[in-house]
């Protein structure tokens, strides 16, 4: 096992929190694009939104306990890489579903 590098809770914290704020702006603004399913867009931001939080609430969390703050890391690490797949996802679904 690998000595505790807060380094690399701090780099999850920054982009999670940044793109927390990317989500809110897709899920604010989704409304004033051309798109044939803005509800389902919805959905998908919400849920990225969910998954940031989340992020960002464990990866600083593992900066602060003293106890499995290894874990808190990890887990912080997976749900962040959910988080940029599902706004992957959704980029790609609102290219191939907009209005022509």
């Amino acid at each position: 096992m690998r000595p505790r590098n807060n380094n690399f809770s701090q780099h999850i914290l920054s982009v999670s929190a940044t793109m927390l704020g990317f989500s809110f702006i897709v899920f604010t603004s989704v409304n004033d694009g051309d798109f044939l399913y803005p509800h389902l867009i919805d959905r998908f931001s919400a849920a990225a939104i969910v998954l940031f939080t989340i992020s960002t609430l464990l990866s600083f969390l593992s900066l602060r306990e003293k106890i499995n703050h290894r874990a808190f890391e990890i887990i912080a690490d997976y749900v962040f890489v959910a988080g940029i797949l599902v706004i992957c996802g959704s980029s790609l679904f609102m290219i191939s579903h907009m209005k022509k």
